[in-house]
């Protein structure tokens, strides 16, 4: 009579046993589960919205209905200088919605520190050790002769304002180890370079593409500043600056990341929302 309870408290055992086992497996699944990585996300310029997002150390423009999701209000966001520094802190303050594009466009209020340049980042962030960077006279000088030779070529603004010196549009920076960059803006951009031969050429934006006629393109140009360069920083921590320019058409207007492409010039990451002064 003593084997069939015997029988069923060894069947609890083994019951209690899998069970126990069956946990940690659980457990063991759930501890080697990859974690889901960190997305770093900055903001353009007033009025605000997705700029550029950093996930797995890979530099990318903002998802589709970014616009729309980027505005919570709870939560802190690091102001940055021209030179990527952090000097502040900011929140969301507001969000209106935009009808022609569908995107809230967001107000933000400083908590802490200083406004900087107008652009934000929230998540993981270092800034980089870029220094401002002073031309000497003679290295001024020969940059200005580029940028008027650049600018000779291009339609002139359509609300007859003068280009402005270019010491007051350019943007010139160096990151430790690396030459001195400059980007100069106006009616087009321009990212240079300087080595001991002078100014060399990295990368250019023009107003209008080579498809259009000279006619067709002066119609673009209404402003003598659509091209604004607004801070030099590095996003994803590769150890190379990105650019962010600013940039303020006939009808509308829009924040663009350069980064550099591995082949000794940038390539363009677009933001997540244009705006339009209608």
């Amino acid at each position: 009579m003593k084997r069939p309870l015997l029988l069923a408290s060894l069947a609890m055992l083994l019951a209690v046993a899998g069970s126990a086992e069956a946990r940690g497996h659980h457990r063991a699944r759930a501890k080697s589960a990859p974690a889901r990585a960190e997305t770093t996300r900055f903001l353009g310029l007033d009025p605000h919205g997705p700029l550029a997002k950093v996930q797995s150390g890979t530099l990318a423009e903002p998802e589709a209905g970014a616009c729309r999701t980027w505005g919570e209000r709870r939560g802190a966001w690091k102001t940055l200088d021209s030179l990527g520094r952090v000097v502040g802190t900011a929140h969301v303050s507001g969000a209106e919605r935009y009808d022609v594009t569908n995107c809230d466009e967001l107000a933000m209020t400083r908590t802490s520190g200083k406004k900087g340049a107008g652009i934000f980042v929230r998540g993981k962030y270092t800034p980089a050790a870029i220094r401002a960077y002073q031309p000497s006279k003679p290295e001024l000088e020969r940059l200005e002769k580029l940028v008027g030779a650049r600018d000779r070529r291009l339609p002139k603004a359509q609300s007859k304002k003068r280009d402005p010196a270019v010491a007051s549009r350019m943007l010139a920076f160096q990151l430790d180890g690396q030459r001195p960059r400059v980007v100069v803006g106006g009616r087009a951009l321009s990212v240079f370079r300087l080595d001991a031969s002078g100014w060399v050429l990295e990368h250019e934006e023009l107003p209008c593409d080579a498809k259009q006629t000279r006619a067709e393109c002066a119609m673009s140009v209404w402003d003598p500043m659509i091209f604004r360069p607004v801070a030099a920083l590095d996003m994803d921590g590769d150890g190379d600056a990105e650019i962010v320019v600013h940039e303020a058409w006939v009808d509308a207007y829009d924040d663009t990341t350069l980064t550099p492409d591995g082949k000794g010039g940038f390539k363009r990451i677009e933001s997540g929302i244009h705006g339009a002064f209608a």
